[in-house]
């Protein structure tokens, strides 16, 4: 009881700000101690354990068939389960090096994979035939444990078809990565452009933001056909691998057994629909956000060592557990992390297990900003799981141990990130909310490639165009058609994984709202509680999100309930929105949106009016914002005699009149207190956007040469006055404050 109520005193004084972050450690008590030290750079990559464990087999096989004492063949079946061993520390260490190096250790990665494959097997065959030979087996039985045997007895033997199909995989896969890191060229108006070299012509001002997205979807179309292909190939092979195992189809048997799910393709549909019903419109805004620049990972840590990120890390973990900081230390310690810059790197981060010395691996790719510090808290996140000896199968598990600890670690955000603490913050919650989204989206665009017979390339283009729609991500091709599924690696190298990373950030956020309502000390508690539970044999990630307390993401209401909390928690310590009268309010993204670019304000301190009409002075205004306040040294007062010169409005009247975008209500009268009509903005926003009739200052107002069928057929096509369902609105209708925001939201989505 001491022991809790000092680290709940302790987290209350951190979230304050009353203690360094490394001031004292909390104790916690949740796993056995740590796997014995070593040095990793002493490990060497041996593929010679590959031929000694035929050879051991042999050895068995020829003295059973001898009848040989029963003591020197329980010597055998012990040596054959230490070589299995070694082949799964050899594996992992070779796909470290390959990912560190894929050029130096492409023939030895595919190799060991193929033939690794085929000595397993056997040695499988042959601890079977020993543990059921009369005397042999009844020794091992009295001597050897009983987990051991049972994982034995139950493990599964692929057949040679089985083991045939997994190397055509492998081989796939690597083809994949080759091709994947290839730099492909376009010819366009007669020049060689390749993605890098139109990078950088658009920085430098030479292309056009035009002339850059031709050459970017030409390049992505390019890709999209290339690595397509071998996806394709990919889902026919993978098809015939669940067939041999006995599945109807592919993400069935991805789902159970692969990455040991206690939920089925149709619950992971429902969770789907709830995701893009609920969480999804909290998504658009903040991407919409961090188009103009919002919310945008920070550069805090762009470009700097790996020891530079490892310092930071390692003051905040006492505060979270004094076990994980002896954990984090153990890496360090053991050098069992590489996290610095190469350019050689696959583009992949992961944590693998070293089996032969029971301790993790993590690798990490630095793609630049905070982003690579959150990278590697993910990873730790992995790293002290496994170094605990957590052996849940559950995948999804194992993404809340990475994401629940980034969600501990946001608690952190001053402390890390200084002046960027917000905007740092806006960021990583965003990921989240993007995880929940994009897990889902290429969890649907797998499925769908998994469930079409005839499927193709233009297939999948046309249908991850609508996904991305739906799930509020970014497309990358024209209109109808989206490229970006192809820079999802998992799709290839391990598809239908993605759905992991959508359950896992539900429990994020979760573990996040409850660092800010019950402290960090009972987040943690919560988080380490989770870990803890994720257990060979025991409860998957269902029910482990069940009985640690973070609840079911399965559930519509949890999901419903969940959205509520982030949406107010956004508002509040993201967004800093003051008004109190746009929390139910069906335009409150736009509102939010506008409000944040400071395009409109309130009303009064904590009140927005959405319902209240618009007056001529706050659409102009509105409008001169969205477009940057373009100078004009027109003086309002000189053209209209109710705008007086120092008025809040009257630049943006000035610049208005000069534009040609309005000409007040009557000759010199602007009537900036008037109510504004759809009809009268779509004519504004007509004028602005396709060319209004310019005058000197001081002239006389003009009658429009703009017939406002043409603006309101304008404003129709682009679906900016949309009502809150969909239809359009009255032309003749008072423009309301939550209508301007609505249409100029909707204008910039299509600029």
């Amino acid at each position: 009881m001491k022991k809790r109520l000092l680290s709940l005193l302790i987290s209350l004084a951190l979230c304050a700000g009353l203690l360094p972050v490394s001031a004292l450690a909390r104790e916690t008590d949740f796993f056995d101690p740590l796997p014995e030290a070593f040095d990793f750079a002493a490990l060497r990559f041996d593929s010679s354990c590959i031929s000694d464990t035929e050879s051991i087999c042999a050895a068995a096989q020829a003295q059973l068939r001898r009848g040989a004492n029963p003591d020197a063949l329980c010597a055998l079946f012990f040596q054959i389960t230490l070589l299995r061993t070694e082949m799964q520390t050899q594996l992992a260490l070779v796909n470290i090096l390959y990912h560190q190096d894929p050029d130096a250790y492409a023939d030895a990665f595919s190799d060991m994979h193929a033939r690794a494959s085929e000595a397993d097997r056997t040695a499988l065959l042959t601890l079977r035939k020993l543990l059921n030979d009369p005397t042999c087996g009844a020794l091992l039985r009295a001597c050897a444990e009983s987990s051991l045997l049972t994982r034995i007895e139950q493990e599964s033997v692929p057949t040679q078809e089985q083991l045939e199909l997994e190397k055509q995989e492998t081989a796939l896969v690597m083809e994949y990565q080759r091709a994947e890191a290839q730099e492909r060229s376009v010819l366009i108006d007669g020049q060689r452009r390749t993605l890098s070299g139109a990078q950088a012509a658009y920085r430098a001002g030479e292309l056009t933001r035009q002339e850059y997205l031709e050459t970017l979807h030409a390049l992505y179309a390019l890709r999209a056909d290339e690595l397509g292909d071998i996806f394709l190939r990919l889902v026919a092979l993978r098809k015939e691998i669940a067939q041999s195992r006995g599945f109807a189809s592919y993400p069935d048997y991805a789902y159970a057994k692969i990455y040991h799910r206690d939920y089925t393709s149709a619950d992971a549909s429902l969770f789907r629909e709830a995701v893009k019903a609920e969480l999804v419109p909290l998504l658009r805004t903040l991407r919409e956000a961090q188009r103009f620049g919002l919310f945008a990972d920070g550069q805090q840590f762009d470009g700097c060592d790996e020891s530079t990120l490892l310092g930071a890390i390692a003051p905040c973990l006492p505060g979270i557990s004094d076990e994980l900081a002896e954990a984090f230390a153990y890496m360090r310690d053991c050098d069992l992390i590489d996290a610095e810059y190469s350019e050689k790197k696959l583009p992949a981060s992961f944590t693998s297990f070293l089996s032969g010395v029971g301790a993790p691996y993590v690798l990490c790719k630095r793609h630049g900003g905070n982003g690579d510090l959150e990278t590697l808290v993910h990873e730790f996140g992995h790293f002290s799981a496994f170094c605990y000896g957590v052996r849940s199968g559950s995948y999804d598990a194992f993404e809340v141990h990475s994401q629940g600890l980034e969600a501990l670690f946001l608690s952190y955000a001053e402390s890390l990130y200084g002046g960027e603490a917000r905007n740092q913050l806006g960021h990583a919650l965003s990921e989240f909310l993007y995880l929940a989204a994009a897990g889902c989206c290429w969890d649907e665009l797998q499925s769908y490639a998994y469930a079409t017979p005839e499927l193709s390339v233009d297939a999948l283009n046309c249908k991850s165009a609508e996904l991305t729609a739906a799930y509020g991500l970014t497309p990358l091709g024209p209109a109808g058609l989206d490229y970006s599924w192809v820079d999802i690696t998992h799709s290839f190298t391990s598809p239908l994984y993605y759905i992991s990373y959508a359950t896992s950030a539900i429990a994020a956020m979760e573990l996040y709202l409850r660092s800010q309502t019950d402290g960090l000390a009972t987040a943690a508690d919560c988080y380490l509680d989770f870990v803890s539970l994720c257990v060979e044999d025991g409860e998957g990630f269902r029910g482990v999100m069940q009985e640690s307390g973070l609840g079911d993401p399965f559930s519509p209401d949890f999901i419903r309930s969940l959205t509520i909390r982030y949406a107010s928690c956004l508002d509040e310590q993201v967004y800093a929105l003051p008004f109190a009268d746009i929390s139910e309010h069906a335009a409150k993204g736009d509102i939010t949106l506008l409000y944040l670019l400071g395009v409109m304000q309130g009303t009064a301190p904590a009140c927005f009016s959405p319902d209240a009409p618009v007056s001529r002075a706050a659409a102009v205004t509105a409008l001169h914002r969205i477009l940057g306040c373009p100078e004009s040294y027109t003086d309002a007062a000189a053209i209209f005699s109710d705008v007086a010169p120092d008025a809040w409005y009257a630049p943006a009247v000035g610049w208005a009149a000069k534009a040609g975008i309005t000409f007040g209500t009557a000759a010199g009268s602007f009537s900036p207190d008037g109510i504004l009509s759809c009809q009268d903005f779509s004519i504004m926003l007509y004028r602005a956007f396709c060319g209004g009739t310019r005058r000197e200052s001081g002239e006389a107002p003009a009658e429009s040469p703009v017939q406002t069928p043409d603006a309101v057929n304008w404003i129709r096509d682009r679906a900016i006055f949309i009502d809150a369902h969909g239809g359009a609105l009255s032309p003749d209708a008072p423009l309301t404050r939550a209508e301007l925001a609505r249409a100029l939201a909707g204008l910039l989505r299509t600029f």
